[in-house]
């Protein structure tokens, strides 16, 4: 009777043994699940911000091709040149 309730402890501390175990392996795969949830979403943005770049390429190489004034013209604008139909005002009058 005295050994079948020490093999019941021995039992009983060798299964909490393994819940610990199993409980820290959940712990440690969700931080591992997060990191790489994050670096998905990291790399989500990227590749979204590569198709925004490759419309952008797009429109501008069939603008080139369709109609490259507009194009030069846009790219000026772009690079701070003025339109020739923009409005400027500036005030050149002398501080009193």
């Amino acid at each position: 009777n005295m050994e079948n309730k020490r093999i019941s402890r021995v039992t009983a501390a060798a299964i909490f043994l393994v819940l610990v175990f199993l409980i820290i392996a959940c712990f440690k795969l969700q931080m591992e699940l997060n990191r790489l949830r994050d670096e998905h979403d990291a790399l989500q943005a990227r590749v979204e911000d590569a198709r925004i770049e490759l419309d952008r390429r797009k429109e501008a190489k069939e603008k080139l091709e369709s109609d490259p004034d507009a194009y030069f013209e846009d790219k000026a604008y772009e690079q701070g040149y003025r339109r020739a139909e923009d409005s400027v005002y500036i005030n050149d009058m002398p501080k009193s």
